[in-house]
């Protein structure tokens, strides 16, 4: 992980993280780029996990990615009320180990919100 804070003391944060997907995905995102899921816990965008065994249950490869998170919305539970409308005030968006989400979401999970063209 790469930190450093600017004048006005904002934390800037690049961090590895994976991203679980099938192997016909990997041909298209290397083509193409990523395109943000339709929906997801944390709404629509692109999902990563800092953690290498949480992304290889999403799938059989696996990529290492360089992600500058910016401005971090932590959701610590179900039905936070930014849950799945972080977008505007925040770059990404992140679910904390342990904190009562369930289902196939996993921890330490950040997503990404992609710039338009």
């Amino acid at each position: 992980m790469y930190r450093s804070s600017d004048k006005r003391g904002f934390r800037h944060q690049v961090l590895i993280m994976f991203h679980g997907t099938s192997p016909t995905n990997v041909e298209s995102f290397l083509e193409n780029g990523f395109r943000a899921s339709r929906d997801g816990i944390l709404g629509p965008g692109i999902y990563a996990s800092t953690e290498f065994d949480k992304a290889a249950a999403f799938g059989p490869c696996v990529l290492k990615l360089l992600v500058y998170v910016g401005r971090v919305c932590k959701v610590d539970g179900q039905g936070h009320p930014l849950q799945k409308s972080w977008q505007d005030k925040y770059d990404s968006a992140w679910v904390p180990p342990n904190c009562g989400i369930t289902a196939r979401q996993v921890s330490n999970l950040f997503q990404i919100k992609t710039e338009r063209e």
